[in-house]
Formats: structure tokens, sequence, C-alpha cells
């Protein structure tokens, strides 16, 4: 496996979101492949061929190096970052970041989103919410990924709500459809079993509904046009 990051990748620009995007992900695999190999010691130290480049820990600095491509708007590193959070694997000071970064490319709060804020008590932020809203930055920007797994957290996130608060619940069925289908016109693999699936729920939700009407409902409407 290799365990080296070319050199050209090592010095992107302040304003290169796409440069920060692709050293932090090379990085990553880099250290992924030194984990995987049991002949190489874990390291702070990446070769690039004859030269060696000290990163001081490095088992951190693709987050930052994320958080500053999001910053600046990358689709990608705004998906990606969504994952460790899910994960509770983005430590406390960059959750913090993560947030101002939302704070800063929205002007106010996504109807049908979680609200996503610092406690002011302890500094700590809800994951799940900070997950839902950095997909939903990606997914907006046209990431298909982004949009697939911000449905999926819609999804189970409308099943808890049925009993209780079914327009919400419809609601959040909706956005995830148009999510399944926005990423299914792009040939996402999944999106297109997804939106099967998400059917499937609505009709069983809309049982009482004649066949005519229930194909006039918000949620059959999108999947219709995304597969026709």
């Amino acid at each position: 496996p290799n365990t080296s990051v070319d050199p050209w990748l090592t010095e992107p620009g302040v304003e290169d979101d796409v440069g920060m995007f692709v050293l932090a992900s090379a990085t990553e695999n880099v250290q992924k492949s030194k984990r995987d190999r049991t002949d190489v010691k874990e390291s702070n130290v990446l070769h690039h061929g004859e030269t060696e480049v000290s990163y001081e820990g490095l088992s951190c600095r693709p987050h930052d190096m994320y958080l500053n491509s999001a910053e600046l708007g990358n689709a990608f590193a705004l998906t990606r970052l969504g994952k460790p959070c899910e994960d509770g694997a983005l430590d406390p000071a960059r959750q913090v970041r993560a947030v101002s970064i939302l704070n800063l490319l929205r002007t106010s709060p996504v109807e049908g989103l979680p609200s996503v804020r610092v406690d002011p008590l302890d500094e700590t932020v809800e994951l799940g919410a900070l997950s839902m809203n950095l997909y939903f930055e990606g997914a907006m920007r046209g990431n298909p990924l982004a949009q697939c797994s911000l449905a999926d957290e819609l999804m189970g996130a409308s099943m808890g709500l049925m009993s209780d608060t079914p327009g919400q619940s419809a609601h959040m069925r909706h956005m995830a459809a148009t999510l399944f289908a926005l990423a299914a016109q792009q040939g996402h693999r999944d999106a297109q079993g997804a939106l099967r699936r998400l059917l499937g729920i609505e009709r069983s939700v809309l049982d009482w509904l004649e066949e005519d009407a229930l194909l006039l409902s918000p949620v059959f409407m999108v999947a219709c046009a995304a597969t026709a």
C-alpha cells in the first residue's frame, strides 16, 4: 500500500479549498495504509520520495484541513466532516469550529433540520444535528453522497415522529425524497433503491388513499419525476 503523499499536494494555498480537501484525503489514506501494515510503525512523518516532511499531531490534522476547506464552501469537505460527527470522532474544539463555519455559510436555520448550537455551559454540540447540517450544506452544493446521507438521517428522524407529529414526519419524508431524487439523477447507485423503499413506506402510511390520490402525494410526485 502507498505510505507517501505526493509533494505537489503538500502546500495548498489559503484559498485553495480543493487542494486542502485533496491533501486531507490523501493524508487519511496514508494513515490508514500505515495502520494496516504490520511492518510499519505509527509515525508523525510522511515520506515524499527521498525527503521527509513532519506533521505534528498528524492524527488530527486531516480534520483541520477539512474544516479549512469547508469554511470556503467546499461541498466534498462539508460532506466528509459529517461522518466523524456521526461517529463522535471530531473533538470538541473542532465541533465548535464546525458550528461557526455553518453560521458563516448561512444566515438562518433550515426548516426541517434540527438547530445546531454550542451549549454555553459546557461548549458541547449535539453531534446528530451537526452532522445533518453539514450534510445539508454539502447537499445544497450538489454532492450526491451528502444528499443520500442527509436523506437517510431525515428518514430515521421521520419514523420516530409519525405518531406524535405526523405533519413534521411527512415534511421530512418529502425532503428525503427530494434529496434521494437529486442523487439518483446524478447516478448515485444507492439512491434509486432508497427511493423505492421510501415509496413503500409512504404507501403504508397513506394506505387510506385511493391509488390516484396517492400518486399525487408530494413524495410520489418527486419520486416519479426522478425515475421518469
